[in-house]
């Protein structure tokens, strides 16, 4: 069994969504792998959808991405007030190794 890593060794930093869509950790988990080669067209076609979404990723010690979720603006009704939300989704990691 491999040691875990604390979470201290690891930097949490927001992408933009053309940085998250050149990275495609989701592909791991969500797609196929090896993703098939998207071209830069196809790429730029899924910006708009992403354009107010919150993108996390964890990158280790050595700047690899390892993990990454999307944090979807949305608000709730709470018994009749409106709030700010966001709701999760597309959590991914990279296998180890």
């Amino acid at each position: 069994m491999t040691a875990r890593r604390p979470a201290s060794d690891y930097d949490i930093r927001l992408l933009s969504p053309e940085e998250d869509s050149k990275l495609a950790i989701d592909d791991y988990a969500f797609g196929a792998t090896p993703h098939p080669p998207q071209s830069d067209e196809e790429r730029r076609a899924n910006l708009p959808y992403m354009e107010d979404t919150r993108l996390p990723h964890a990158f280790d010690a050595s700047g690899t991405p390892v993990a990454r979720l999307s944090i979807y603006p949305q608000t709730m009704n709470v018994r009749g007030k409106l709030l700010a939300a966001g709701g999760i989704g597309g959590v991914a990691s990279l296998p180890n190794g």
